[in-house]
């Protein structure tokens, strides 16, 4: 990612000195934005195309603003402060707004001095999409990160806290908590790493559209959360009698096993040799009325196993290779 950003910022620099040279900044800063931070090249080729998109859109906005209010007007920094407060908000949603934003405030400022923004704001978008150009040139060519890379590592990442969650020692509290809450992160940066699928998901395209693995992970781990949170919150409760029942205990082992085989298969090994398979039956039969807490931790750790499936369906198990076929030197 650093050779990334030090090939963006050196072409931006030849760039925008060479072509503007009073607003090559304007090149760097958003090749240092499209590339800087970025988790794969989807996510450089969104940010990219958001902050194009959303420096035309102000551009286009900022068009009708000038000598609307007048120079060294209050009302005109009034507006610019709420431009740029309506930005910063709307910047969660999507980095157009705030793109649009900026170029929209830089109007009113030049408004403000009483100075026709003119061509200025015809060569802000050339220099944007000029600087994304080249940042997203930078993240293809060199060293390139894939997206679907990302989603895998991310997803054997929210895995491990699930697993943790399964395998911790339900009398130590905290130790459950700190599981949970590493599981929910987990969740939380596949998410961020699926944003540029879910964005490319959503354009119309022809024909069927594809099926995306990376985003089926993160569905199936989202519907995890709310089994994994019930099963804390029953553990929490009664963690003597959860640890203590054989029920609970046999169905507790099957999703670890799950859990670890899907890691595992994620990464390109073979299923663990040992541990209870993920169809082993419960040691015990459930009893005949077990308390609130228990039928709270049964009825989770049945729906873990079960959306566990859909995520051994996207990475099947790898086979183990067999004793005939290793060749002894």
């Amino acid at each position: 990612m650093a050779l990334q950003r030090a090939t963006a910022l050196t072409a931006a620099f030849v760039v925008g000195r060479t072509v503007w040279p009073d607003h090559w900044a304007w090149v760097v800063l958003s090749a240092h934005l499209v590339s800087g931070g970025a988790r794969s090249r989807g996510d450089v080729l969104v940010k990219g195309t958001w902050r194009t998109l959303g420096a035309a859109a102000g551009t286009l906005a900022a068009g009708a603003l000038p000598g609307t209010v007048g120079p060294r007007s209050d009302t005109t920094v009034v507006l610019i402060f709420a431009v740029l407060a309506a930005g910063t908000w709307l910047r969660e949603l999507s980095y157009a707004y705030w793109a649009a934003c900026v170029t929209a405030a830089l109007c009113l400022l030049h408004d403000w001095f009483g100075q026709d923004p003119g061509d200025l704001l015809r060569t802000r978008p050339a220099g944007i999409a000029a600087g994304a150009l080249i940042g997203l040139a930078a993240s293809w060519l060199v060293l390139p990160i894939r997206t679907a890379a990302v989603a895998r590592a991310r997803t054997a990442a929210a895995l491990a806290g699930l697993g943790e969650l399964l395998e911790a020692d339900w009398h130590d509290v905290c130790a459950v908590r700190r599981a949970r809450a590493r599981f929910a992160h987990g969740v939380d940066q596949l998410g961020l790493a699926v944003a540029p699928l879910r964005v490319l998901a959503a354009l119309p395209a022809p024909g069927q559209p594809r099926a995306c693995p990376a985003l089926e992970a993160w569905s199936a781990l989202q519907g995890c959360a709310g089994p994994a949170d019930e099963l804390a919150d029953a553990v929490t409760a009664a963690p003597a009698d959860l640890a203590g029942n054989p029920a609970v205990t046999g169905r507790r082992a099957r999703a670890a096993a799950h859990a670890l085989a899907v890691r595992r298969a994620i990464g390109r090994r073979p299923p663990p040799p040992d541990g209870p398979p993920a169809d082993a039956p419960d040691p015990t039969g459930t009893p005949a009325a077990p308390g609130p807490a228990v039928r709270t931790a049964l009825d989770a750790l049945t729906a873990l196993d079960t959306r566990l499936d859909a995520l051994t369906r996207l990475y099947p198990p790898r086979q183990a290779p067999s004793a005939a076929s290793v060749t002894v030197r």
